[in-house]
């Protein structure tokens, strides 16, 4: 009787599979989309008339001073990019072995992801500001075409927020923790 409970696992949730195979695709499309994105940045920002017209219009102040740092600091970004794909990729491919330290992982990527959907609704405040309706030919007020947009933002943010919020729930839900936890003693 003993050794019939020692023997026991539980049953693979189908939830755990699914996110963990959605999370590959996913991240593993991202990340070879990152690798070619900072080899083209890197040969395309290395050419000196894009350095000078990207200073020039920071200097001008034709461009927003948030994106002006972004472009100025590109690199870094798509690199920390590729090291947050890399990671998820990681973290997913654990998931689907069932590896405790990737659970653990993969709720710090989402609860890391709730942080830059909140960072980037707020950054479009700062991004895209107030534009004045001098232009009568465009027959309709920018302003409310950038609300519209920025309601639009907020409801998408705040879905994924919802959406990462119920996955880091679901992994850290009991059941879970138990799955993972006898996986990991083998």
């Amino acid at each position: 009787m003993i050794e019939e409970y020692e023997a026991y696992e539980p049953e693979r949730s189908a939830f755990v599979t699914t996110l963990a195979i959605i999370f590959i695709v996913i991240t593993g499309l991202a990340t070879t989309a990152l690798i070619f994105q900072n080899v083209f940045f890197s040969f395309i920002y290395g050419m000196p008339e894009v350095k000078d017209s990207l200073n020039e219009q920071v200097s001008q102040g034709n461009m927003p001073e948030l994106m002006g740092f972004i472009f100025s600091h590109m690199r870094v970004f798509l690199l920390c990019s590729l090291a947050a794909s890399g990671a998820a990729l990681t973290a997913a491919i654990g998931l689907l072995m069932r590896k405790n330290w990737a659970r653990i992982l993969f709720i710090i990527i989402m609860i890391l992801a709730i942080a830059w959907q909140v960072f980037g609704f707020v950054s479009q405040w700062f991004i895209i500001p107030e534009i004045p309706n001098t232009n009568p030919q465009v027959g309709m007020n920018l302003n409310l075409v950038i609300m519209f947009a920025r309601v639009f933002s907020f409801f998408i943010a705040a879905g994924f927020c919802f959406l990462f919020g119920w996955i880091v729930y679901k992994l850290t839900s009991e059941r879970i923790r138990r799955e993972f936890m006898t996986s990991s003693k083998n």
